[in-house]
């Protein structure tokens, strides 16, 4: 079967809302007023705590001098639980809160929408709105997600992940719910948040946006509106990534991954995600799969580690009768040589990549955050690890 057959099934295709957002340095100061503006009063702040940062008590305490009531659930877990999302419902009304904030990433985000979908069904179970608009009471309390990773794009998405303990103990599962009433009242990215997250989790986040960007872009949706963003995204990413992982300080490459991730996550909003995406929520629900870096921070339902191990082997995957998707090189091409995409590039460019992307440009080609005598050891190591190796694990060739 040909690509064109397999996108014919999706003659109709549905594009689903944005929130407002508030996107750039110093927007998460802005919170206060926003607030006041939407109505709030009493406010159910989200989030992991997020420890060894002061973000949290930072944005709670710039609610508070505008004059709003805030109380604080910090027990959300990565890969958010469907125990954690209830809990928080009840503290909202046992304090009888009228809104939400979310502070961190898409674990946080998540585990908001859905307390909000449950508090507006009165405190229903949150797993019995899985699937697609399960819901019954579009009229959610308002919400402001506030990010501070540059990675799942839920601030801006109709989804949420939620892990359902619950349903067969023995077997969790990790189940995605959408639905057009969970989208945020208001998104706000601000770069400046993003510094104190550590360097190994900014690369599993910035795998994510990779994986967020290709995925619609190859979808069988087809979906012509996300094609430029998921495009662009992949394009921002390879020119953002390495700065913003290199100097975590690098304002310039982490508002390149602020915006990477915001405009991947508008790609995949409509434009569908695919087999990366299943294979690591089924490996994150039975595991529990987490980074160090998410255990303390604890910001990313989406494991975006995983996202890179299956990124590469997946790529070289055949449609059908072995037809290969032309957009799958010219999203290589986007990925690991900026500003050169070529619709006609070859397929030798394709199938390592990922791999050629981090281990070779990242070592072959000069860059202002690598000083040449780094260069010049890396190389120097790998050769000696060549000299070193043993005859039987020696190259054919």
């Amino acid at each position: 079967m040909q690509v064109d057959e397999l996108l014919k099934p999706f003659p109709i295709k549905e594009f689903h809302p944005f929130p407002r957002a508030m996107l750039g340095p110093g927007a998460h100061e802005m919170i206060g007023p926003e607030a006041l503006k939407l109505g709030f009063k009493k406010t159910l702040v989200m989030t992991s705590g997020l420890r060894g940062t002061d973000i949290v008590h930072k944005i709670a305490e710039s609610m508070k001098y505008h004059g709003l009531e805030v109380v604080v659930y910090d027990k959300v877990e990565s890969n958010p639980k469907d125990y954690n999302v209830m809990d928080a419902v009840s503290m909202y009304q046992e304090n009888s809160c009228d809104s939400f904030v979310s502070i961190g990433g898409g674990s946080s985000h998540d585990a908001c929408k859905g307390a909000r979908v449950s508090v507006a069904h009165d405190g229903r179970n949150v797993n019995e709105f899985e699937g697609f608009n399960m819901s019954e009471n579009p009229k959610n309390p308002p919400h402001i997600a506030v990010s501070t990773t540059a990675g799942t794009g839920s601030e801006t998405s109709w989804a949420y992940v939620i892990t359902d303990t619950t349903t067969d103990p023995e077997n969790p599962h990790k189940y995605v719910a959408f639905d057009d009433a969970s989208v945020t009242t208001l998104a706000i990215d601000d770069p400046v948040l993003y510094f104190d997250c550590p360097i190994d989790y900014t690369a599993q986040c910035g795998f994510d946006v990779l994986a967020h960007a290709s995925e619609p872009y190859v979808s069988r949706l087809n979906f012509e509106p996300s094609l430029g963003n998921a495009l662009h995204a992949i394009r921002l990413t390879a020119k953002h990534l390495r700065a913003a992982v290199w100097n975590g300080q690098d304002l310039e490459g982490r508002e390149g991954m602020m915006y990477a991730q915001y405009i991947a996550a508008q790609a995949f909003n409509s434009g569908g995600l695919g087999i990366i995406h299943s294979i690591s929520h089924a490996i994150s629900a039975f595991y529990d799969t987490q980074s160090r870096a998410e255990q303390r921070h604890r910001a990313s339902p989406r494991v975006g580690v995983q996202h890179a191990g299956d990124l590469s082997p997946l790529r070289r995957h055949r449609r059908g009768d072995g037809h290969r998707h032309p957009r799958h090189d010219q999203a290589a091409g986007g990925r690991c040589s900026p500003g050169r995409s070529n619709p006609t590039a070859p397929r030798r460019r394709h199938p390592g990549a990922v791999r050629r992307c981090h281990a070779g440009q990242l070592l072959q080609e000069p860059s202002r955050h690598r000083p040449d005598e780094v260069l010049r050891e890396r190389k120097g190591h790998h050769r000696r690890c060549r000299r070193r190796r043993p005859n039987h694990q020696a190259r054919p060739g």
